[in-house]
Formats: structure tokens, C-alpha cells, sequence
């Protein structure tokens, strides 16, 4: 099984991934590409977006974000979390499913590096 972090702002997917009001995760079958259950987790106290080691506590194996900083893009690569960036829609189960299914849009030519 698969866990994948979306960003949320109230219940739907939130493009600016610091800016999310809480992290959707949501348990994949890489094997079947059926989304499961959804945990939805505040961001933790006093914390800009979401530290990179609580995520890989999670269980976290990759972030689907619109905008991500740089650094924390970079954090979450060294704790062997897939950074996913320039992604657009609104629903994030749609979004999992569609990372799952290989048809994910993305806004960036090459969503691994955009800087925005």
C-alpha cells in the first residue's frame, strides 16, 4: 500500500502546499490503482507547511502539490518522499487516482522541477 499527501484547504485540494490548512493522506494499491481510506491531518502546531520527517512518520511515500519552496521540495527528497510539483485540479481523490494511473496534469513541463 501506498500513502500520498495532498495538500487541503477546505476539503479540496490546495494549490499552494505551505498554505494548506491540513494534509490529506490517502491509502493507494499500487497493484489494483484503488484509492482507499483518506486520513485528513492538521498541519502541525506552529510549523510552515508540513516538516518532512513528521510526513515520513506518516508513512508518506509521495506529496502531490502545486507550489512547493524549493527547500522543502529538497527536504522531502532526502527523506525519500516523491515530491509531485505543478499539479492543478481541485479534487484531491481524482488527483491520487490520477498519479496512480500515470495521467496526472501538471502546469510544469517536468513537475520535479518546478521552482514556483
Amino acid at each position: 500500500m501506498l500513502k500520498i499527501a495532498v495538500p487541503l484547504a477546505n476539503g479540496m485540494f490546495s494549490p499552494h502546499f505551505g498554505g494548506a490548512e491540513s494534509l490529506g493522506l490517502y491509502l493507494a494499491n499500487e497493484e489494483t490503482r484503488i484509492v482507499g481510506a483518506r486520513e485528513v491531518l492538521p498541519w502541525p502546531a506552529d510549523q510552515h507547511g508540513a516538516p518532512p520527517a513528521w510526513m515520513r512518520d506518516q508513512g508518506v511515500c509521495a506529496v502531490l502539490a502545486g507550489r512547493i519552496g524549493p527547500s522543502v521540495r529538497q527536504t522531502l527528497d532526502l527523506q525519500g518522499i516523491e515530491v509531485v510539483q505543478g499539479v492543478v485540479g481541485e479534487d484531491p481523490k481524482a488527483l491520487v487516482q490520477a498519479y496512480l494511473d500515470g495521467t496526472l496534469e501538471s502546469a510544469a513541463e517536468n513537475p520535479r522541477e518546478n521552482n514556483d
